[in-house]
């Protein structure tokens, strides 16, 4: 039995040697690997920033909102942790209702492998006020 798979084995390892290149599984990676992971480096940032992006939209929803929990919920607890976060949000964000909010010129810096910086510009309710916000998302994992 031993004889017989070494046989199947040494005609199938001959037959694969027979082929020509571009038959084999990996005839189409003709990268580096650092060109491989740029690429896959790129696609993952796409998810990285819909991430960011709907965070940050939720964010702005609970302060528009005054939903100190929602808010809390997306905040580094050392931001809060002498306080419920109700005078964090108060005295950090302007206010705004989601109905009056604009944003526009946003743009997403790669800082690591875990962090974001976000900035954007924000017209505030009374159209006339406009900010320039920067945020620091990080993924610090479930908490």
């Amino acid at each position: 039995n031993k004889n017989k798979n070494k046989n199947k084995n040494n005609k199938a390892a001959a037959k694969l040697q027979q082929l020509p290149c571009e038959c084999l599984i990996f005839r189409e990676i003709k990268k580096t690997i650092d060109q491989v992971w740029e690429e896959t480096q790129k696609v993952m940032n796409q998810f990285i920033a819909h991430d960011v992006l709907t965070a940050n939209q939720q964010l702005l929803q609970a302060v528009a909102e005054k939903d100190v929990e929602r808010y809390t919920s997306l905040c580094a607890p050392e931001l809060y942790e002498n306080d419920d976060g109700s005078s964090i949000m108060e005295s950090y964000e302007p206010s705004s209702s989601v109905g009056c909010m604009e944003i526009c010129n946003a743009n997403l810096e790669f800082a690591s492998g875990t962090k974001v910086i976000c900035s954007y510009d924000r017209t505030l309710d009374d159209q006339d006020t406009k900010v320039r916000e920067t945020r620091v998302w990080s993924h610090e994992g479930t908490r």
